[in-house]
């Protein structure tokens, strides 16, 4: 096994953003603000957080044989990603995300998935050498879910499994992860509750964590409350500090991308859970998902300003 490697399986997008000062209803035409293009995709996002907190990243994925996808690969290599296992399609696109700004700095995505959808396990048994030696290996759901069923079970490292964008997701695949991050949304539909506010207190959290099936640990991401790491025998609670919000996009795959770093360190999940909420605030407090990830040394800052 590589002692430090964090292999990240999954999607790479291409971002619209669009600034709008309220969200059209139905029908209704408005007059937004100003737009720009960057970096996503839940797998991106984190790959490069991971990269960032001064992880050795390698990235999973595919893309398309177009200008989104040359962008994409100049960018992780000016970020130190390994690319030998992003394939380019030859029928379908670069993902593209178009995330709607509001003034309050929360956001509402459109993903068309394009290659993203052609990650296969076929891909994965290509490379399953570097599967099994990952120290840790990090997926998402913007993928195929067979696709991420097949990484996990090559996997010889920590399993953390990002259960975003939420959907139900099987027993087997729970069983087969060591580490659930999940919002309250997504941890809700887990554990088949009607919505998030059945997971709106503490003590209805952690019931709904430990009913899921299989999964050692699940921590619940929940915005400007922080997070809390769930095990059968412990709760810890972890406060967010207090910013201003610029933009929420990138926060929670900021969060995800430092775990896996922190992890592959040797870092305890509880104590990389503590960085990992630090690192998504400052996250937070930037506009651009990629482009706001923060660096190592600002993440270091932080931590020692909370201790």
């Amino acid at each position: 096994m590589n002692s430090s490697r964090v292999l990240v399986v999954g999607s790479l997008n291409e971002d619209l953003r669009l600034r709008t000062p309220t969200v059209p209803a139905a029908g209704e035409t408005v007059l937004g603000g100003p737009h720009d293009w960057g970096l996503g995709g839940k797998g991106s996002n984190q790959a490069i957080a991971a990269a960032r907190f001064g992880a050795d990243v390698g990235m999973l994925g595919r893309l398309g044989d177009d200008a989104g996808g040359a962008k994409i690969r100049r960018v992780f290599a000016d970020e130190g990603i390994d690319t030998e296992l992003l394939g380019t399609s030859d029928d379908a696109g670069t993902g593209l995300a178009l995330i709607v700004l509001e003034p309050s700095g929360e956001n509402r995505i459109i993903v068309s998935s394009g290659a993203n959808l052609q990650v296969t396990p076929a891909d994965i048994d290509a490379a399953a050498e570097a599967v099994r030696s990952a120290a840790v290996v990090l997926c998402q759901l913007e993928i195929p879910l067979e696709t991420v069923a097949a990484t996990f079970e090559l996997a010889g490292g920590t399993r953390i499994l990002n259960s975003a964008p939420a959907r139900s997701l099987p027993e087997t695949l729970l069983g087969a992860t060591d580490v659930l991050v999940a919002n309250e949304i997504e941890l809700a539909m887990l554990a088949h509750l009607a919505g998030a506010d059945d997971v709106a207190e503490p003590d209805q959290i952690v019931r709904a964590a430990r009913s899921i099936t299989g999964t050692r640990t699940v921590i619940v991401t929940r915005g400007a409350a922080g997070a809390m790491v769930i095990t059968d025998d412990d709760v810890l609670y972890i406060p967010a500090p207090k910013i201003t919000v610029a933009d929420t996009t990138g926060a929670g795959d900021c969060f995800c991308g430092v775990l896996a770093g922190a992890i592959a360190e040797g870092t305890s999940v509880q104590d990389a859970a503590r960085i990992a909420v630090r690192a998504a605030s400052l996250a937070a407090s930037r506009e651009g998902a990629a482009e706001g990830m923060p660096r190592r040394s600002d993440i270091d800052a932080a931590v020692a300003g909370a201790s």
